[in-house]
C-alpha cells in the first residue's frame, strides 16, 4: 500500500498584500511584512507567486553605459555608466565610470552580473550595488576575429551573444556571420557560432528559449537592408537557426530590442524606401509569425540608441537624430539625452519620459539591465 502523505493546508497570510511599489508599474507586488513577491504573467492572465537573487531588484535596474559623442569633427568615446531604477522611472543618474572611454558594445545579463561584449574586452558589473567602484571590471581581454563594430545581442539563462556586425578590410565595409558566446558560469568568451545570413546594425530580442536577430543590413560591399528575421533555439544554437520570419520593412541602424515574457519588441530606424521611420515592431513568442507594428517612438527616430527592458516596460534610449536620406549619418552635433518607454501590456504608444541623463546625450551606447535576468532565472514562462 502506498502511504498518503497529508499536506497541511497553507494558512493565507494575515497581512493583506500591499499596493504596487511602483504606482507606474502594476507588474510586480510586495507585501512588506513578509517579503513575498508576486509578478502578473502576461500569457496566463494571473499573478504568481515569486522568489529573486537578493542582488535583483524585481522591478529590474537599467544602466546605459559608454557611447560617444561628436565635438571637433570626430566621434569622442565616453566613460560615463548612467542607472535608471525602474521603480522610480523619473531620472538617469550618474553610476559609476568605464575603465576607458568605450563604444558598440552589446549588453547581456545573468542572475549576479551584467557584462558589455566590446570588440576587444568584456566589461563586468556586479548587481545589487551602488558603489561607483564595482563598475568597469575587465574580465577577459579577447580578440573576435574578424573583430566587428555594430552587432546584435541574444541573452539566454547561460549565456550572452554578440551576433554579426562588419568589419572594414582594404578599404571595404563586409557583414559577417561571426557569434561570440560568454558563458556566465566561467566568465569564458569564444566564438561558437554563426548566423544564417551576415548582416549587421540588427536587432536582437530574447523569450527564455529563444533568439530573434532582427532586420539590419548587409555589406558585400554595396550595402543591403533586410527585413528578415534570423530565429534561434537556444537549447540548440548550432543547428536550429531559421530565417522565415520578417519585420514589417527593411530596416537597419538599430537602437536594440525590449522584451516582455510575451513579445519582443524592436526599434529599428532606417529603410530602403523612406529613409527613416519611427515605428515598433511587436514580435509574438508564442507562435511563429513575423512582426507586426505595434505603436511609434515619439521622436523620428534613435539611430544607434539603445534598448532596455523592466518588467512591465520596454525603453528604447539616447540615439541620434536621423535625417531623411538613409545613407546620411545624421545630426551628431545633438544626440537625444532621453527615453521613449512602451507599456507592455497593452503595447502602449510611446512617450518621451521625464528622464533625461545629466551627461547629456549619446550615441552607440550600450544597455544592461536586470529584467532580462530575473525573467529568465526564475520565470520559465515560454
Amino acid at each position: 500500500m502506498i502511504p498518503v502523505v497529508n499536506k497541511k493546508k497553507r494558512v493565507p497570510d494575515v497581512v493583506q498584500e500591499a499596493e504596487p511599489l511602483n504606482p507606474y508599474d502594476s507588474m510586480v507586488w510586495s507585501n512588506p511584512a513578509t517579503g513575498r513577491i508576486k509578478v502578473f504573467h502576461e500569457k496566463r492572465n494571473q499573478w504568481l507567486d515569486a522568489s529573486y537573487p537578493k542582488a535583483v531588484d524585481p522591478f529590474g535596474t537599467g544602466y546605459i553605459v559608454g557611447g560617444a559623442y561628436y565635438a571637433n569633427s570626430q566621434h569622442n568615446a565616453v566613460t560615463t555608466i548612467d542607472i535608471y531604477k525602474f521603480a522610480v522611472d523619473t531620472q538617469l543618474t550618474t553610476h559609476g565610470t568605464l575603465d576607458q572611454g568605450r563604444w558598440q558594445g552589446a549588453g547581456v545579463s545573468s542572475t549576479r552580473y551584467g557584462y558589455v561584449m566590446f570588440m576587444y574586452a568584456i566589461v563586468r558589473m556586479p548587481y545589487g550595488t551602488d558603489s561607483l567602484n564595482a563598475v568597469g571590471s575587465i574580465i577577459d581581454n579577447y580578440y573576435q576575429n574578424p573583430a566587428s563594430n555594430v552587432t546584435g545581442v541574444l541573452n539566454s539563462s547561460k549565456h550572452g551573444y554578440r551576433c554579426g556586425g562588419f568589419i572594414t578590410q582594404n578599404g571595404n565595409t563586409y557583414s559577417v556571420t561571426t557569434i561570440a558566446e560568454l558563458t556566465f558560469a566561467d566568465e569564458t568568451a569564444a566564438e561558437q557560432y554563426h548566423l544564417l545570413v551576415d548582416t549587421s546594425r540588427c536587432g536582437g530580442v530574447s523569450s527564455t528559449q529563444k533568439g530573434f536577430i532582427c532586420g539590419g543590413c548587409r555589406y558585400t560591399p554595396s550595402r543591403v537592408f533586410t527585413s528578415s528575421i534570423q530565429t534561434v533555439a537556444f537549447a540548440a544554437m548550432d543547428s536550429t537557426w531559421t530565417s522565415d520570419l520578417t519585420i514589417t520593412a527593411e530596416r537597419q541602424a538599430t537602437s536594440g530590442g525590449s522584451a516582455s515574457t510575451l513579445r519582443g519588441y524592436t526599434y529599428l530606424t532606417y529603410n530602403t524606401g523612406s529613409g527613416t521611420v519611427s515605428t515598433i515592431d511587436k514580435l509574438d513568442f508564442s507562435s511563429h509569425t513575423s512582426a507586426v507594428t505595434t505603436s511609434n517612438l515619439s521622436k523620428p527616430g534613435r539611430p544607434m540608441g539603445t534598448a532596455m527592458s523592466s518588467t512591465a516596460k520596454g525603453y528604447c534610449c539616447m540615439g541620434y537624430y536621423p535625417e531623411a536620406n538613409a545613407g546620411d549619418p545624421g545630426s551628431l552635433q545633438d544626440p537625444w539625452k532621453d527615453i521613449d518607454a512602451l507599456y507592455f501590456p497593452n503595447d502602449g504608444s510611446a512617450a518621451t519620459l521625464q528622464a533625461t541623463s545629466d551627461n547629456g546625450g549619446r550615441y552607440w551606447v550600450c544597455d544592461l539591465d536586470t529584467a532580462s535576468a530575473f525573467h529568465k532565472h526564475n520565470f520559465q514562462l515560454i
